[in-house]
């Protein structure tokens, strides 16, 4: 069985990570706790980070074979997973 497919959305009110909207789903709960509070935004992206290190990867293996413009589009979506996962957005 695999993960949860992303998105993953960080309920800050309810303290709670949903899956996808269309799943309703609840991936994760914690009732709070301030470990939960700083974790949360790295757990939620997850599947961002993953999808997009994945797609990096594949770049590098295949030559980067694409144009300069897609491997910034690349890159550029690898920066906001990772922002992502530090909260900042």
């Amino acid at each position: 069985m695999g993960h949860t497919p992303g998105p993953w959305i960080y309920d800050k009110g309810r303290e709670e990570i949903y899956g996808p909207k269309s799943t309703g789903e609840v991936v994760v709960v914690y009732q709070g706790g301030l470990q939960f509070r700083s974790d949360a935004p790295l757990i939620a992206a997850a599947p961002d980070l993953l999808k997009e290190l994945e797609r990096l990867v594949t770049a590098v293996e295949d030559g980067c074979f694409c144009s300069e413009m897609e491997m910034a589009t690349r890159i550029d979506e690898a920066r906001a997973a990772i922002a992502k996962a530090k909260g900042e957005t």
